[in-house]
């Protein structure tokens, strides 16, 4: 089973090993097996420590760097209540299939109840279905309206 702790990033090693796990998750973020070439920001680590709504949850197996995610706080209007956002969320491919994800997401959970949050949200690809099957599993769904049949649509504007 893997540990998991949350973090600010401050401690070189856990630093170190986000940044190990982050190179590894957004090369695989390529379509058609070609890896993707998204640029790291060289302030990535500073830029989250800055922010007081970021999360950063780590996950070991046998004290090596498995998987992390990062979360966002935000503020649901319609429950007055704080929401947390699963905004990435990555298991190292050593690690797939030994349910690093799956303790991720719980950690997450529980520090979501921890500050009160009305709900989980995350994106992913719909051609991601690996990652569709664990969220589902874990329950999550696209319904989302007062009476569960509107489909959550994820739109964006480009700046």
């Amino acid at each position: 089973m893997s540990d998991v702790l949350i973090t600010r990033l401050d401690h070189e090693g856990e630093a170190a090993d986000f940044l190990a796990l982050f190179t590894e998750y957004t090369r695989s973020l390529g379509t058609a097996g070609t890896p993707s070439d998204v640029p790291i920001p060289e302030n990535l680590v500073e830029a989250i420590q800055k922010r007081n709504d970021v999360v950063v949850f780590l996950a070991y197996e046998e004290k090596q760097p498995a998987g992390f995610a990062v979360t966002v706080e935000g503020f649901s209007t319609f429950r007055a209540m704080p929401s947390l956002n699963i905004h990435d969320l990555g298991v190292s491919s050593r690690f797939r299939g030994h349910g690093v994800g799956k303790t991720l997401l719980n950690a997450v959970r529980d520090e979501a109840e921890k500050r009160g949050c009305c709900k989980l949200t995350l994106e992913v690809y719909e051609n991601n279905t690996r990652a569709f099957s664990l969220y589902q599993s874990m329950g999550f769904s696209t319904l989302s309206g007062n009476d569960d049949t509107e489909q959550t649509l994820f739109m964006a504007s480009p700046l």
